[in-house]
């Protein structure tokens, strides 16, 4: 953050990131017009939905249970969209350290098993 204002990780990666971003806003806007809600509460419900489902899944402890992770990582960039369009810098944090916890999940559930990927 600087000044106030978060700044984007350099290189590549703000460009990927900035790319996913508009396209999450852009069809959110497009369809909260449809819909006739403001886009940002489409965003935030939708990060929400995606992380209660992903809790549930694994909650269910099934051998699909891995899932869980998938729907929270989408939850994770649903909330990382919505913090930074609202500056809430500590919800910020904390979905970039669960994002990172989401990936580890998913390695764990879907790849760690596989031969030659550990």
């Amino acid at each position: 953050m600087k000044n106030g204002i978060v700044v984007s990780p350099p290189g590549c990666l703000a460009g990927a990131w900035m790319g996913i971003e508009s396209l999450i806003l852009g069809g959110m806007a497009r369809l909260a017009k449809r819909l006739g809600v403001p886009h940002l509460k489409l965003v935030e419900w939708t990060g929400a939905a995606f992380g209660v489902g992903g809790a549930a899944v694994l909650a269910l402890n099934l051998p699909v249970s891995p899932a869980g992770f998938v729907g929270f990582l989408i939850s994770n960039v649903f909330w990382i969209v919505w913090s930074r369009a609202v500056r809430a810098d500590g919800l910020l944090l904390q979905q970039l350290a669960f994002t990172a916890t989401s990936i580890l999940g998913i390695y764990r559930g879907f790849f760690a098993s596989v031969p030659g990927c550990s």
